[in-house]
């Protein structure tokens, strides 16, 4: 079981190798890790409270990245929560084992280069689309 609760990790690598071995997982829901569950679950995703950035991919902080991923770190009881919402996730993985396993060993999606060059290029389409929505906008200001 790997275990990679994070509020702003923008590409597991290690949750990535992991599930890439076919080992069930709980992490947050942060980023591209939504796009590492499978339909059929080989992981439990749990719930990330602090959204950096928006549905547009821009900013829901001033600064530096750090500084919001430092400044989120210390919310006790953001942290209580999310401890609590990991024992449950084991709880669920550990009680139905056999059925997280078979998923995970049997994934759908291979995170091959070609995979994650694509999903990168989607990604930066989308970057660009809003620069130029952003920018048509500014020139109309």
């Amino acid at each position: 079981l790997i275990i990679h609760p994070t509020y702003f990790d923008t590409h597991a690598l290690s949750l990535l190798e992991g599930i890439a071995l076919g080992t069930p997982f709980i992490a947050t829901a942060t980023f591209a890790i939504q796009e590492y569950k499978n339909r059929e679950p080989n992981g439990i995703l749990i719930n990330n409270p602090f959204l950096p950035y928006d549905s547009k991919a821009l900013p829901n902080f001033k600064g530096k990245a750090l500084d919001y991923a430092k400044n989120v770190s210390e919310h006790e009881k953001v942290n209580e929560c999310m401890i609590l919402e990991i024992c449950n996730s084991m709880s669920k993985i550990f009680d139905n084992y056999s059925f997280f396993k078979y998923n995970a060993m049997n994934i759908n999606v291979k995170f091959t280069d070609d995979y994650i060059i694509d999903k990168w290029l989607k990604v930066l389409e989308i970057f660009h689309k809003n620069a130029i929505h952003d920018s048509d906008y500014n020139a109309e200001l």
